[in-house]
């Protein structure tokens, strides 16, 4: 009986590493059935044995060695070369494994190249830096590899990879050991299909469908059409192809699609009535019109605004908002040119009146002052008055009063040669306040302060206006002025009197009128006490008025054996002398006095003669008298003479009275022609 005996020699399994393992078979019942001069029957990797006859004489070759054939004994194999149990012939380590022994084999590793004969993984046959990735059991340098992931291409400026440039795709490559160049593992977008478009694709495009055609804006009046990018899309054979670009019609802002063209939009402006100021007494007026309006308007063409066709009494129309109330919103002008005011077709804009108070002035008429206050007041319809041209100083009956005028005159007096004091007197008016020309209302006090009634008129009245000052007049005393010798009779305004109280319109010089002062000169005889005889005659009292000359009175008093010398305003002549006719002036100031002037009588002289008719008379020749003779007979003889004549021709001698040695003689007193 013969037995089928199968040997198998099994490898073991090494981690990271792989042992092939190598089955051989030796089948004796084939080959090792007679012992012959090959043994083994020529069987290449089995090993005879003297030891055993028979089927089992043949052995296959150990590992690590190599057996010709017939061999008594196995060769050991060289390092390099891989021998499995039942090698015949010697054989390098193939490549793609490495064998660190002649008995096992493993995988050359990722990152590795393993040319036959390979020992171990060392780094000479390491896959290079810029190529560092190799397939399991790569056999050569050329199988290392850079990787470029999908989405990326090589860069030689960095000698990295970049991210995929647009127009192309990047789907990821291995770059192998030899090859170096810009944009290896870039592909470009195939053309095909593109009908003269562009096309392109995202940067880091990674698919050949991420590449797209640009479908290109169309451009039409105000607007465009556009279409979405067309990525590419594979046929049925595979093929890449782009398709229709599918067109949206876009209208800019204020216009809208039309079939295929895009027209201007329309829309509506509405002019409302509006709410008036709350401050307003009057209402909007809109007679003739609606209360509302209506303007349509088309995008992109400039329009006139409609003309305001309301009105509010005391106030002007300033502008449009779009806010009824409150803050305007969007201001517009009236009349103003106005383009695109909403965008919306079909749109409406409401617009609403804003009314600004009218500005007046009151004019302040001063009505005569010397000196004005505030000339203008400025007030805004339904809002006030104020002091002030920019309207921030509001009047109340307690604030912000005028500046109040003043009416003020000087009267000059002028005493005319007299005296008067004071000389100057001041008249000043009383200010009542401001009332309309007609006074009726007081609208502004006398103290400056705007009136109730004042301040409802100022804020009622649409137009300028003036009001005008009012006043009492002013009155001054005037003085009594004195002057010597004259009686006050009046102060005269030109041709007018002017009272004692006295009214005064102006700046005004008044003068004092006179009466000059009239009195009497009485004469006295003035008989001197020592005189016998009796004063006759008389003398008429005269009458004098002041500042005049005039005679006196012509004395008519005689006194025998005196001679009127003189007038004295003293009996006893210690006053002022006048004398006989003398023209006088001023003899007193006193208005009626009478001043009296005594007679001043002197002796008749010696050697004349006073006879009592205010003469005095020289004695006749050698003849004298003494002191106060009143006759010619009391002239005596005043010297011794001898008297011829044509009966004594030797004369008579005669002898004044003092040589007479006795002093008895008698004198000779004059008689005519005769000597007694």
């Amino acid at each position: 009986m013969r037995f089928l005996k199968i040997f198998l020699l099994a490898a073991t399994v090494i981690t990271n590493a792989h042992i092939t393992t190598d089955a051989f078979a030796y089948a004796t019942q084939d080959y090792c059935t007679a012992i012959t001069a090959n043994k083994c029957n020529n069987l290449t990797g089995c090993l005879w044995s003297s030891e055993h006859e028979g089927a089992d004489m043949c052995q296959p070759c150990p590992a690590g060695s190599y057996c010709t054939v017939g061999t008594g004994n196995p060769i050991a194999c060289t390092l390099g070369n891989y021998c499995p149990a039942g090698t015949s012939v010697q054989a390098a380590c193939p490549a793609g494994y490495y064998c660190p022994n002649t008995k096992t084999k493993y995988d050359c590793q990722a990152g590795y190249f393993c040319p036959a004969g390979t020992t171990a993984l060392t780094s000479t046959n390491s896959c290079p830096t810029t190529h560092p990735f190799s397939p399991g059991n790569a056999t050569a340098k050329s199988q290392c590899y850079y990787q470029i992931p999908a989405g990326y291409e090589y860069d030689t400026t960095t000698n990295a990879h970049t991210s995929c440039h647009a127009g192309g795709y990047c789907p990821g490559a291995q770059m192998t050991y030899g090859t170096t160049k810009d944009e290896y593992g870039w592909t470009p977008c195939t053309t095909n299909g593109q009908d003269g478009r562009t096309i392109t694709s995202p940067t880091g495009a990674q698919r050949p469908t991420q590449c797209y055609v640009i479908c290109p804006t169309k451009t039409i009046d105000h607007g465009r059409q556009t279409a979405p990018n067309v990525n590419a899309a594979a046929d049925s054979a595979g093929n890449y192809y782009y398709p229709t670009c599918t067109y949206t019609t876009t209208c800019d802002i204020g216009y809208h699609v039309s079939g295929s063209a895009c027209t201007a939009n329309t829309y509506t402006v509405k002019f409302n009535k509006g709410t008036k100021p709350e401050n307003a007494s009057g209402n909007i007026q809109h007679t003739g019109y609606a209360a509302i309006y209506s303007q349509t308007l088309t995008y992109d063409t400039a329009a006139t605004l409609e003309p305001v066709r309301f009105s509010l009494t005391g106030w002007t129309f300033a502008h449009w908002c779009t806010n009824e109330i409150g803050d305007c919103g969007t201001k517009y002008t009236d009349g103003q040119t106005v383009e695109n005011l909403t965008t919306a077709n079909n749109g409406l804009i409401d617009l609403y009146p804003r009314w600004t108070p009218n500005l007046y002035t009151i004019t302040l008429y001063q009505n005569n002052a010397t000196t004005n206050g505030t000339e203008t007041l400025y007030t805004k319809y339904d809002t006030g008055v104020y002091t002030d041209s920019a309207r921030t100083k509001q009047m109340t009956s307690s604030a912000n009063p005028i500046t109040k005028p003043q009416q003020k005159y000087t009267v000059t007096l002028d005493p005319d040669g007299g005296n008067v004091s004071p000389t100057e007197l001041t008249a000043t008016y009383t200010f009542n306040g401001f009332y309309e020309k007609n006074p009726t209302e007081l609208y502004i006090n006398g103290d400056g302060y705007i009136t109730s009634d004042g301040e409802e008129a100022a804020k009622t009245t649409a137009n300028n206006t003036t009001w005008a000052a009012y006043w009492t007049v002013a009155q001054v005393e005037l003085p009594t002025p004195t002057r010597t010798g004259y009686t006050f009779d009046k102060w005269k305004d030109g041709d007018k009197t002017a009272s004692t109280l006295y009214n005064v319109y102006s700046d005004v010089t008044l003068e004092a009128t006179w009466t000059p002062n009239t009195y009497t000169v009485e004469y006295r005889p003035n008989k001197p006490s020592n005189s016998t005889n009796s004063v006759s005659g008389a003398t008429v009292n005269s009458d004098h008025t002041y500042d005049e000359s005039k005679q006196l009175t012509t004395n008519g008093y005689k006194l025998i054996g005196y001679k009127f010398h003189h007038w004295n305003t003293q009996p006893d002549n210690s006053g002022t002398n006048y004398t006989d006719k003398a023209s006088v002036t001023n003899l007193t100031s006193e208005n009626g006095a009478t001043v009296v002037l005594y007679a001043q009588w002197a002796k008749c002289a010696a050697g004349y003669y006073c006879p009592g008719d205010n003469t005095q008379n020289q004695c006749p020749t050698a003849f004298t008298s003494d002191v106060g003779a009143d006759e010619i007979t009391d002239c005596y003889l005043k010297t011794n003479i001898t008297l011829k004549d044509s009966l004594n021709p030797t004369g008579v001698q005669l002898f004044k009275d003092s040589d007479y040695t006795d002093g008895q003689k008698p004198r000779l007193y004059y008689r005519g022609n005769q000597t007694q």
